[in-house]
C-alpha cells in the first residue's frame, strides 16, 4: 500500500501545483493582456493610448476578450477618443486558421472628436504613423477578418472652424460585416444629428451601403440614405434622400464620387419647397476638389420653378440658371466665392416681374415697405426685366441693381 500512497500524494501535489498556476494565471493574465493590448495599439497610433482596466477573458465555452476604459489622448493630453467597452468573441479554430477570423466585435460607448483643418482634412487621418511598423520577425502579421462589427451608443463631434461647421452625431447602432482587407461587406446605421453651425437644427438619418477595403482605401457601392428633421425652428425637412452609385475614399485623403442624387421636400415660411440635385462626378486630390452637376428648385407659393447647371471648385461655386418665375421665363448665371464673407453674385434676365404680386405671396416678416428685405440676404445682383410692375406702375426694360448692401450675420 505504501507505493500507492506515494502515487496518490504525488498526483495531489501535481493537482495543487496546477491549481496554483491556474490561479496565478487567472489573477495576472488580465493585467498582462492589458499591457500587451496597450503596447500593440501604441505601436500603431500617434495618439497616447491608455487602457484603464485589466482585460477580462474567458476560454470556455467560447473565447472572449473584454476591454474597458480605452482612451486616446493627443500631445496636449486632450482626449480624442474614449471607449467604454470592446468585446471580442472567437473560437480557437477560427483564430488559428491561415487567415484568422473573429466572430464578432461589439463596441459600446464610443466617443469620437473630429477636427477639420484648413485644407478640409479630418483629424483622424493624422492619428496613424506615416508607415506601418515592421514586425521584428520581418514577416507581416496575417490580416484578421472580423465577421461582424457592431457599434452601440456612438457619439461623434465634428468641429470645422474655418467653414463654421459644428455638429454632434449620435448613432444608437451601426452594424457592418465582414470587415477585412480585400473583402466586401454591408454597413447599416441609424443616427440623430444635432447641427450647431452654420444652422441650428436636427436630422434623423437611416442609411446603408456596400463597401470594400483595400490597401488604397475604401470603396462604397449603392449608398442610400433617408433623412428628416428641422433647422432654425422654422424650416422642416419632411423627407429627404441621398443615393450614390459609387464612391471611393483613399488612404491619402483623396476621394471621388459618381452618380450622386439628392431629393428633399422642405416646408417653411415660404411654403413647401421641392429640391433635387444630381452630381455627375466629384473628385478631391491633395487640397483641391471639383464637382459638376445640376440642381432644381420648385416653390409653388413663390410660383418659381428653376434649374441650375453648376461647377464647384475648391474656392468657388458657379453656374447657369434657367426656369420660370410667375409664368415668365428667366435665365442667367451666378457666382459664389468660397471665402469668409463670400457673397453670391447673380446676373438674371426676366421677361416680366410683378413685384406687387410677389410681395403678396411672401410672409409679412420677409418684407419691409414695398420690397423684400434684400439686405438680410448675402446677395448682390443685376436684374434685367422686360416688363416690371411695382406699386401699380409698370416699366419697360428695367434694370435693378443690388450692390454693396450690408449683410446681417
Amino acid at each position: 500500500m505504501k507505493p500507492l500512497r506515494v502515487l496518490i500524494m504525488a498526483l495531489l501535489g501535481l493537482v495543487l501545483v496546477g491549481g496554483v498556476a491556474l490561479g496565478l494565471l487567472a489573477w495576472r493574465a488580465g493585467a498582462w493582456l492589458r499591457t500587451v493590448a496597450q503596447e500593440a495599439l501604441q505601436s500603431r497610433l500617434v495618439l497616447q493610448v491608455t487602457l484603464t482596466e485589466a482585460v477580462q477573458w474567458q476560454l470556455w465555452p467560447h473565447g472572449q476578450l473584454r476591454f474597458r476604459g480605452l482612451v486616446l489622448h493627443d500631445a496636449h493630453g486632450a482626449p480624442q477618443v474614449a471607449v467604454d467597452e470592446i468585446v471580442a468573441g472567437f473560437t480557437f479554430g477560427d483564430l488559428l486558421a491561415d487567415r484568422p477570423r473573429i466572430a464578432e466585435v461589439a463596441v459600446r460607448g464610443l466617443h469620437l472628436k473630429v477636427d477639420i483643418d484648413e485644407q478640409g482634412r479630418p483629424s483622424p487621418l493624422a492619428w496613424l504613423p506615416p508607415a506601418a511598423p515592421t514586425p521584428r520577425s520581418g514577416r507581416a502579421l496575417p490580416a484578421v477578418v472580423i465577421e461582424r462589427l457592431t457599434l452601440i451608443g456612438t457619439e461623434v463631434r465634428v468641429d470645422d472652424p474655418v467653414r463654421n461647421v459644428r455638429l454632434r452625431a449620435w448613432l444608437p447602432r451601426l452594424a457592418a460585416g465582414p470587415v477585412a482587407l480585400g473583402e466586401g461587406g454591408r454597413l447599416r446605421l441609424t443616427a440623430q444629428i444635432e447641427l450647431a453651425a452654420p444652422l441650428a437644427g436636427e436630422l434623423a438619418v437611416e442609411g446603408e451601403t456596400g463597401y470594400r477595403f483595400d490597401a488604397q482605401g475604401i470603396r462604397l457601392d449603392a449608398l442610400t440614405t433617408a433623412f428628416s428633421g428641422q433647422w432654425n425652428r422654422v424650416w422642416r425637412l419632411v423627407e429627404g434622400r441621398v443615393d450614390i452609385g459609387a464612391a471611393r475614399v483613399g488612404a491619402d485623403a483623396g476621394w471621388h464620387m459618381e452618380a450622386a442624387e439628392l431629393s428633399a421636400q422642405v416646408d417653411g415660411p415660404q411654403g413647401p419647397l421641392a429640391l433635387s440635385a444630381v452630381i455627375d462626378r466629384a473628385v478631391r486630390a491633395d487640397t483641391r476638389w471639383r464637382a459638376t452637376g445640376r440642381a432644381a428648385l420648385a416653390a409653388p407659393r413663390l410660383d418659381i420653378d428653376a434649374e441650375t447647371v453648376f461647377q464647384a471648385e475648391t474656392d468657388r461655386l458657379s453656374g447657369t440658371l434657367a426656369g420660370r418665375l410667375a409664368d415668365s421665363a428667366l435665365e442667367g448665371r451666378w457666382f459664389w466665392p468660397r471665402t469668409a464673407g463670400g457673397t453670391l453674385d447673380l446676373q438674371l434676365t426676366i421677361d416680366a416681374l410683378d413685384l406687387d404680386r410677389l410681395r403678396a405671396r411672401l410672409p409679412s416678416a420677409d418684407t419691409q415697405g414695398d420690397l423684400p428685405r434684400w439686405q438680410n440676404w448675402p446677395l448682390t445682383a443685376e436684374l434685367w426685366v422686360g416688363r416690371l410692375r411695382l406699386g401699380g406702375m409698370e416699366s419697360r426694360n428695367a434694370r435693378l441693381s443690388l450692390q454693396d448692401l450690408p449683410v446681417s450675420r
